[in-house]
């Protein structure tokens, strides 16, 4: 079946394909029938129902790799990527079928490339050509694999120098911060913070309303006559004052008579 990135090989192994395998088939009756229950069920897409007849035959042929490797293929279905390559590997332990191991390291890469592990799954896919190196949907598996890893490796390069350059930045401001100042550095530091203390101050004062000056008074035309007949009365009444002080002053005094 075809897969996003290639060809899925999740074709199950039948019993004839089981015999392929170079060894006896040595499940009992109910093995066998298990299995091909198993096989029914994955057909109609019923995983749940595949997989338990899978286990079914596994507890009755530990051994048993057609089992295993339909079990993985259940797994892999039911997105339990990691469970699925468990059981492609026990396929891979319990035959001896080039062709059978070329098809579980396939699926084994497809497992890897769900979880965008592109080296692990290039890593399968050319085990799986080295017991098959003619089949095509493996060869297409790998290219693919090995353009999603040079595309990952192209971003990682783009990224560490900006990575760097911002570990850099945060270990010069971790140093000037655990450096200690010296005098002209705390001398210029004080005075730019009297400097910014001033400027707030005097922006306060600023914002304060300020008090009104008095504003001079001005006289009306009859208001300034009146004050000038005023003065003008004081100082008539000044003079008469002293006019009469200084008639008395020369009155002439009678002689005494010498008696």
């Amino acid at each position: 079946m075809k897969h996003r990135f290639g060809y899925i090989m999740a074709g199950l192994l039948t019993l004839a394909g089981i015999t392929g395998y170079g060894q006896e088939f040595r499940g009992g009756s109910a093995a066998r029938k298990e299995v091909a229950a198993g096989n029914e069920s994955y057909k109609k897409q019923d995983y749940n129902a595949a997989r338990q007849h899978y286990s079914s035959a596994l507890l009755r042929e530990k051994e048993n790799a057609a089992a295993r490797y339909n079990m993985g293929n259940t797994l892999y279905q039911m997105k339990d990527n990691e469970t699925a390559r468990g059981a492609y590997e026990q396929s891979i332990a319990h035959t001896t079928d080039k062709k059978v191991k070329a098809k579980a390291y396939h699926n084994i890469g497809n497992t890897y490339a769900n979880e965008n592990k592109w080296q692990e799954a290039a890593d399968a896919y050319k085990n799986a050509l080295k017991n098959d190196p003619g089949n095509a949907g493996t060869r297409y598996n790998l290219a693919y694999a090995n353009q999603k890893l040079k595309q990952q490796e192209e971003q990682q390069k783009k990224e560490q120098p900006r990575d760097k350059k911002e570990q850099e930045q945060q270990k010069q401001q971790q140093q000037q911060k655990e450096q200690p100042q010296s005098k002209d550095q705390q001398q210029g530091e004080k005075e730019n913070n009297n400097k910014q203390e001033q400027e707030k101050q005097q922006d306060r004062e600023e914002r304060q309303p300020q008090p009104r000056k008095p504003q001079p008074s001005r006289l009306s035309e009859q208001q300034a006559q009146n004050i000038l007949n005023a003065l003008r009365q004081e100082e008539k009444r000044i003079q008469e004052d002293k006019q009469k002080k200084g008639r008395q002053g020369t009155r002439v005094r009678s002689e005494e008579k010498d008696w």
